[in-house]
């Protein structure tokens, strides 16, 4: 029954997967702009004995001054496993984008191990000698391949190594002077070579809350180098200072900002302003006669005004007559204006009807006079409801259209799912049924 439920699960996020590949291929992650952060090192920075990376202290000052964290330290790394890999690709790649780098190397090549820790306190003096002077050279080799692989301005520090042992009486100090000795060389090289700073981590030395060692009951937990999760508390901050003091500043997420930009057009067009008129019609027997009071024109630039003016005209004859005028004015126009028109229509029942029109203003005086028949009215408003008439039925057509991709998209992506479901289904039940043979 659970392998059933591990089926059916395991095929409907297959499905799910597959279904967002193939209708949003375009999905993309926003790519991290923080600069890269490099530890290179052995067991400190790589956090033994920690009970997550997160406490270690690359990953606590990668957090605070807002870097992306690369921690390629090792367990049980000297100088020589780092010299081999600083000369891979993967450890090239990741230097050649750095903007910090730490280093906390060469602690191995004096205590990796029991062996080397009785070594380097009761051994003979030329065998200690040839120790310190093999790990020089690699400490060099290590500056050298650095240098090589990062940018101009990437900040580099190189830490020297603290004493675990220095509460342990007599063979914590005589450990220490080893340690001593190793430190003093680390300083060399840094000295020797330009745009690497120094980190002294010692002060962290001879409070027994920041190392393993003397806790436990193996020797092995006894003689245990490694901080604990205050001990990283510590090199981190020393860690820190140490970047500050070399000019180094944390990194803050720049604004973003969006433009727009913004096109206006404007239409100009010679029809005069729409004007709204109150009109009364005088019956005579042979012509008629109109006045059009105006109270206010106003015309604003990239406003639409649409104003309809409905003319009857009555004739007393022996068959009365009504005609009946739509005109309908659609203006783009810049300057707004105010003032008063008149406008005085005569026309006889059997002629074409003119209209003369005045428009005075305090600046101007423009005169125009326009032609309309009653045939030319009707051309006109048939014109305009077979224009409407095409736009509706294109509007209608698109909306139809956007309805068939909207189901065929639905049913697309349903049929992928249950294919896919089926398909790892089959996939699963194959595979159970070999290992059942």
């Amino acid at each position: 029954m659970r392998n059933n439920k591990s089926k059916v699960i395991l095929s409907i996020l297959f499905a799910v997967i597959l279904c967002a590949g193939v209708l949003f291929p375009n999905i993309t992650l926003a790519a991290d702009t923080r600069p890269s952060y490099v530890a290179l090192g052995d067991s400190i920075p790589a956090g033994y004995g920690l009970s997550t990376t997160a406490d270690a202290y690359p990953a606590l000052v990668g957090k605070e001054i807002n870097y992306l964290v690369s921690n390629l330290a090792e367990s049980g790394d000297t100088t020589s496993d780092l010299i081999s890999k600083l000369k891979t690709a993967t450890y090239k790649n990741k230097l050649s984008k750095a903007s910090l780098v730490t280093i906390s190397i060469g602690g191995n090549d004096l205590m990796g191990s029991l062996d080397n820790i009785l070594t380097l306190l009761y051994g003979e003096a030329a065998v200690v000698d040839g120790i310190y002077a093999k790990s020089l050279a690699n400490l060099r080799t290590i500056c050298s391949l650095v240098l090589s692989s990062v940018p101009s301005n990437c900040i580099i520090l190189f830490e020297n190594i603290y004493n675990p042992y220095e509460s342990m009486g007599s063979i914590g100090k005589t450990i220490g002077d080893r340690i001593q000795r190793q430190n003093q060389q680390i300083k060399t090289v840094c000295d020797e070579r330009k745009g690497i700073t120094f980190v002294d981590v010692t002060s962290m030395n001879g409070n027994p809350d920041n190392f393993n060692a003397g806790k436990g009951s193996t020797m092995m937990e006894i003689i245990d180098c490694h901080p604990t999760k205050a001990g990283h508390r510590v090199l981190a901050d020393l860690i820190k200072a140490g970047f500050y003091n070399a000019g180094g500043k944390n990194y803050v997420q720049p604004e973003t900002t969006t433009t727009a930009k913004i096109e206006t057009t404007s239409v100009y067009t010679t029809e005069p302003p729409v004007y709204t008129s109150h009109y009364e019609t005088v019956e005579v027997s042979t012509s008629i006669v109109q006045t059009y009071e105006v109270t206010s024109v106003t015309a604003t630039e990239t406003t639409e005004l649409t104003t309809e003016i409905t003319t009857t005209e009555a004739v007393t004859e022996t068959d009365e007559t009504t005609t009946t005028e739509e005109i309908t004015t659609t203006n783009h126009v810049e300057t707004s204006t105010e003032g008063a028109v008149s406008t005085t229509h005569e026309a006889t029942t059997e002629e074409p009807v003119y209209i003369s029109t005045e428009h005075h203003t305090d600046e101007t005086t423009a005169a125009s006079e326009t032609e309309v028949t009653a045939s030319e009215s009707v051309e006109n408003t048939t014109e305009n409801e077979t224009t409407t008439l095409k736009e509706t039925e294109k509007t209608d057509e698109k909306g139809k259209v956007k309805v068939w991709v909207v189901i065929v998209c639905l049913v697309g992506g349903a049929a992928v799912l249950v294919g896919a479901y089926f398909l790892m289904y089959n996939i699963f039940k194959y595979i159970l049924m070999k290992r059942k043979d």
